[in-house]
């Protein structure tokens, strides 16, 4: 009798039907939605952050900085741990809703997001190709109006400042006998530089939507937007950023 109760106990927490994501549902979100492209981006800047404290780090302390930051922003452990917390935090029924969109309406989309990045430039500079393009009125609101729905600005913000916070602090931990690094300078540092961040972010997230969504016309633009307004794309954006800013704040560990 105890072991029947004790089973059905540990059936209910580890399946959950309609409560949690498939481990399928989240690797395909994983994939279709371009995740490993914000795994390429987010390493790619914290691996800038980290060069800049070879100027001032002896070379065998940053060296044993980097062995530790190459285990810490390794691939695969990005990848398990972002599909282990995607089934950990959408529900099956949103998980069913978002891979809709991204295999049907949203495929498109999803596809130059994945594709349209700073390498397809050929070299070119985002700022300088931007400047040369001409927006109608229509087309700007839009974009803004996308920008704003999917808090661009804000989450780019947060982890420039999250990823700048992380590395400092996995830097102090190997700072060299005599000597320390005051996280709440750089944190400090970081607050009062911050409207200088988001004014640049609102010019760089306009030139990189006008860049990724280049081909999508207007129509198509207002179902994306209404798109990302549902509760499914509110909580899918949500839990994408709360996943980048956990990875984050590991590389600090």
């Amino acid at each position: 009798m105890v072991r029947s109760l004790l089973a059905v106990i540990l059936f209910a927490a580890i399946a959950t039907p309609g409560y949690a994501a498939s481990r399928e549902q989240a690797a395909s979100l994983y994939g279709l939605a371009g995740l490993h492209k914000n795994y390429s981006g987010w390493k790619g800047s914290m691996g800038n952050i980290l060069n800049n404290y070879q100027r001032v780090l002896p070379p065998e302390v940053f060296q044993q900085v980097n062995d530790r930051y190459r285990v810490l922003a390794a691939e695969s452990r990005y990848q398990r741990r972002t599909i282990l917390a995607l089934r950990r935090k959408l529900s099956d029924q949103e998980a069913k809703v978002l891979l809709n969109w991204y295999q049907n309406k949203g495929k498109t989309f999803a596809a130059n997001e994945r594709s349209l990045d700073a390498e397809s430039l050929g070299g070119k500079s985002l700022s300088s190709w931007y400047r040369q393009q001409i927006l109608t009125d229509e087309r700007r609101a839009l974009l803004q109006a996308l920008i704003k729905e999917t808090q661009a600005v804000e989450q780019s913000a947060q982890f420039i400042t999250s990823s700048a916070l992380s590395m400092a602090t996995l830097v102090a931990q190997y700072m060299p006998d005599g000597q320390s690094l005051d996280i709440g300078k750089v944190e400090a540092g970081l607050t009062q530089q911050m409207p200088a961040i988001v004014k640049e972010l609102q010019t760089v997230s306009l030139a990189r939507f006008v860049w990724i969504y280049q081909d999508i016309p207007n129509e198509r633009l207002r179902e994306y937007i209404a798109f990302v307004k549902t509760p499914e794309a509110r909580r899918w954006f949500s839990v994408v950023n709360d996943i980048q800013s956990e990875m984050i704040q590991l590389q600090g560990s």
